[in-house]
């Protein structure tokens, strides 16, 4: 439950920082290139995780991105809510451009 909890909060804090930060995100994006400062819908991804493909069976709308997409997680209000599955609510977490740890 600690990791479900703790990649939730990374996840808000990812978004919140994207938002801030001026990206633009969609309700329906779910990678985020960092050297283009891009989100887009991906429903396949290249092997090496550097060419997003938003149709499952042709290259149309592709876009590449050097550093490799990564996997936005959307946060829901009934995620956060008491009695979810989560005991572990008001955990504290320290971030910085390297990543996320948890301190509380």
């Amino acid at each position: 439950m600690d990791d479900k909890l703790k990649n939730y909060a990374i996840g808000a804090l990812t978004l919140t920082l994207l938002i801030s930060a001026g990206f633009i995100v969609s309700p329906n994006d779910n990678y985020l290139c960092r050297d283009l400062e891009i989100t887009k819908y991906c429903n396949r991804l290249s092997g090496p995780e550097k060419t997003c493909y938003p149709t499952p069976a042709t290259r149309i709308g592709s876009k590449f991105c050097s550093t490799a997409w990564e996997e936005l997680m959307i946060v829901t209000e009934l995620d956060l809510k008491p009695g979810s599955g989560s005991s572990n609510i008001g955990l504290t977490f320290e971030c910085s451009p390297a990543g996320c740890k948890q301190i509380r």
